[in-house]
C-alpha cells in the first residue's frame, strides 16, 4: 500500500504526463505546465491513463493534443481518437513547432525564452516523444544555426540558460507562416476610382464571386481596401502580400499598382495568378515582362463561368501543393 507521501505526490502528478500539476476539483480539474491550460479529465479516462500499459510515447502524444488542440475535456472517447487519428510530429515539424513557439513567445529578434524553467512546456509544444528527443531536436537546430543558446543567471543558477531565434530562424519562421497562410491578396483598383459600367461590374459581380470559389477551398481573398490601416498604404499592402499564401493580379486598365504589386510578390517568392478583362489582352494592352505569364480573361457582361472554373483550377492546384 502506498505511503501517505506517495499517494500525495501521485495526487498532485497530471495523470497524462505524470509530471507535478495543480489538480483540483476532486482529480477533474488539471493545470499542468506541460500539457498546458485548464482541462478535465473524466474518472474513466483516468483509468486508461493509471494502466501499466500507457506508454510514455502515448502520454507524450496526448498532452501534445491537448495543448495543440486546446481541449478542454478528455474522456475514454477522446483518448481513443487521439492514439488513433494523431501521430507525434516528425523531426522536421517538431522544429517548425519551436520556431513557431518561440517566435510567439520572444516577439523580436534578440529577446530569448528561458528553457530551464519552461522546458515541460516547450517539449509537449515540440511534441517529443521523450527527453532524449526533446535534446536532440534542440541540439539540431543549434547545428543548423536556427537558434542560439543564452548564458544567464537565473536565480542564483550559473549557466541556466534560454534559447533565442537566430535571423535564419526568423527567416524560417516567415516562410513557415506563409505556408500555413490561407490568405489570397487581390492587386487590383481601388473602389474609389472605379467609373465605368465595366469596373463595377468586376466589382460588384465578379469579384464576389472569385471570394467564393476561394473560400470553398478554404482561402479568404482580401484587398488592401478591406483591409483597416493606418499610416503608408504601401506599408500595409507589402505586409499583406507577405502574409498571404499567394496573389491573384488584375491587369485591367494598366494600373500601375498593380504591376507594382505583382513584382513585388515575385521577388519575395510569392506565386501571382494572373487576370484581366478580355478586350485589353486581345488589344495586346498588357506589358510586354508579363505579357509571356498565363493571364485568365474576364469578360465585361455574359458568362463568365470559364473564367471563375479555370481560376478556381489553378487555386486548387496551389492548394494541393502546399498542402
Amino acid at each position: 500500500m502506498p505511503t501517505y507521501d506517495e499517494q500525495l505526490t501521485s495526487f498532485n502528478n497530471c495523470p497524462v504526463c505524470n509530471k507535478i500539476a495543480n489538480i483540483t476539483g476532486g482529480d477533474t480539474n488539471h493545470n499542468c505546465p506541460r500539457c498546458g491550460g485548464d482541462f478535465k479529465i473524466t474518472y474513466e479516462a483516468r483509468l486508461e491513463l493509471d494502466k501499466p500499459s500507457f506508454s510514455e510515447e502515448k502520454r507524450s502524444l496526448v498532452s501534445h493534443v491537448i495543448r495543440d488542440k486546446k481541449l478542454t475535456l478528455l474522456t475514454t472517447d477522446e483518448l481513443e481518437k487521439i492514439l488513433i487519428n494523431y501521430q507525434l510530429p516528425n523531426p522536421n515539424e517538431q522544429i517548425n513547432n519551436t520556431i513557431k513557439f518561440l517566435a510567439k513567445e520572444t516577439k523580436y529578434f534578440g529577446n530569448y525564452y528561458t528553457e530551464l524553467a519552461n522546458v515541460r512546456s516547450l517539449s509537449s509544444i515540440m511534441g517529443s516523444a521523450n527527453k532524449a528527443n526533446y535534446y536532440a531536436v534542440l541540439s539540431e537546430m543549434h547545428e543548423q544555426k536556427i537558434t542560439e543558446r543564452v548564458v544567464t543567471n537565473l536565480s542564483g543558477l550559473t549557466g541556466a540558460g534560454g534559447i533565442k531565434l537566430t535571423m535564419k530562424g526568423w527567416n524560417l519562421y516567415e516562410k513557415i507562416c506563409t505556408s500555413e497562410s490561407k490568405q489570397i491578396f487581390m492587386a487590383m483598383q481601388f473602389k474609389k476610382d472605379r467609373e465605368s459600367e465595366s469596373e463595377q461590374n468586376f466589382l460588384y459581380q465578379l469579384y464576389p464571386r472569385i471570394c467564393d470559389a476561394a473560400q470553398k477551398i478554404g482561402y479568404k481573398l482580401i484587398k488592401i481596401d478591406d483591409v483597416a490601416h493606418c499610416g503608408e498604404i504601401t506599408k500595409q499592402i507589402e505586409i499583406e502580400i507577405r502574409r498571404s499564401a499567394f496573389v491573384i493580379v488584375d491587369l485591367t486598365h494598366d494600373n500601375p499598382g498593380a504591376y507594382w504589386e505583382a513584382g513585388f510578390a515575385h521577388g519575395i517568392g510569392k506565386k501571382v495568378i494572373y487576370i484581366c478583362r478580355q478586350n485589353e489582352i486581345s488589344e495586346k494592352k498588357i506589358h510586354f515582362d508579363v505579357n509571356h505569364y498565363n493571364i485568365h480573361p474576364w469578360i465585361d457582361s455574359g458568362d463568365n463561368t470559364n473564367f471563375l472554373n479555370s481560376l478556381k483550377a489553378v487555386i486548387e492546384v496551389e492548394f494541393l501543393l502546399k498542402n
